[in-house]
This record gives structure tokens, C-alpha cells and sequence, in this order.
């Protein structure tokens, strides 16, 4: 009957449960945790503060959420997460992108309520279906 946080009702015990499983073999392993993303609502939410441990690191990913939705290419047009508007321009969208990336660096200083947990961009890119699949299917990507 209560609402769920799938984060922390779900996430954290299981990267409790893998932390404990591996260092019980590599006590020195450091832990990565990904973040759940809610096909919903993306966001880049912080992580979990009350996940608990040493050696822990944050990998979340990183894509241009216009891009992934419109699956096209713009070097001149991206989401800016801060306004949750449209950034435009080479310029614009550099900088949004910059800001976006901090903000993705950022989301690390919870996890475990340890400030200065290392960040590491798990996966970072453009989608593998960009211009309806048809940037894969050009002369440069034949072997």
C-alpha cells in the first residue's frame, strides 16, 4: 500500500547485497552504482544517501535527451537539464552540454552521504539508431 522508491526500496538492497557478495571474495573491490533511470520521468536523480560502505563509486550515463528522442543529430541543438528547455546554437549547446555534465558529476556527492565519491560516466554517446539508422549504414561504417 505505500508508495515505492524504486531507488531505494530496490536498488540499494540489491548493491548491498552485490557489495557484500564481492568483497567477500575482493575485499578491496571497489563498488559501482548505477543509477535507475525512470523511463517515465528521466532525470538525473541523486544517489541514494543512505546506501552505506566504503569504495563505493557513482556511473551514471549520459545522453542528449533530444537527440534520444528525436533520434537526429544536431551539434546546434540539445536539452539543457537545468532549464529543461531547448539550448541553440554550436555555442549554446556546448555550454549545455558542459552544464549538463556537471550536473551528472554532482549527483555523486550523495551516495552513501560521502562527499567526494568518484564519478565515472558509465556510458556516454549518441544513440545506435541516430538518423533512423542511417548514419550506420554509410561507406565510412563498411568493413
Amino acid at each position: 500500500g505505500k508508495p515505492v522508491h524504486f531507488m531505494n526500496d530496490f536498488m540499494v538492497p540489491f548493491f548491498e547485497k552485490f557489495s557484500a557478495g564481492i568483497r567477500s571474495v575482493h575485499p578491496n573491490a571497489i563498488i559501482f552504482c548505477e543509477p535507475y533511470i525512470d523511463p517515465n520521468k528521466p532525470q538525473h536523480a541523486n544517489a541514494p544517501v543512505r546506501m552505506k560502505g566504503e569504495r563505493l563509486a557513482w556511473a551514471p550515463h549520459y545522453y542528449d535527451a533530444l537527440t534520444l528522442l528525436t533520434k537526429i543529430g544536431n551539434p546546434w541543438a540539445v536539452l539543457d537539464i537545468e532549464t529543461e528547455g531547448i539550448a541553440l546554437g554550436i555555442e549554446g549547446a556546448e555550454n549545455a552540454i558542459k552544464k549538463n555534465l556537471e550536473h551528472v558529476k554532482h549527483t555523486s556527492t550523495t551516495l552513501g552521504g560521502n562527499p567526494g565519491v568518484p564519478t565515472l560516466v558509465g556510458e556516454i554517446g549518441i544513440p545506435f539508431d541516430l538518423d533512423r539508422d542511417e548514419a550506420g549504414r554509410g561507406e565510412a561504417y563498411k568493413t
